[in-house]
């Protein structure tokens, strides 16, 4: 799974910079579904935001994660 970077607050020096953001970024193994709604993602420690997103900040990669 992708996650959008919409929402996330990144350390940037130039504010002219954020519009050259990735709009998803990793490819994130999910750990287990929650809700209909939610789930929950092996997020690594850099990325310091709760593992349990709301599918709408999630894209489907057909990647294969081997």
């Amino acid at each position: 799974m992708l996650l959008s970077t919409k929402n996330l607050k990144w350390q940037i020096v130039g504010r002219r910079l954020e519009k050259l953001i990735e709009q998803f970024v990793g490819l994130y193994k999910v750990k287990g579904i929650v809700s209909t709604n939610t789930i929950e993602l092996d997020l690594p420690k850099s990325i310091k935001i709760h593992p349990i997103v709301n599918i709408s900040r999630v894209e489907y990669s057909c990647i294969s994660l081997r």
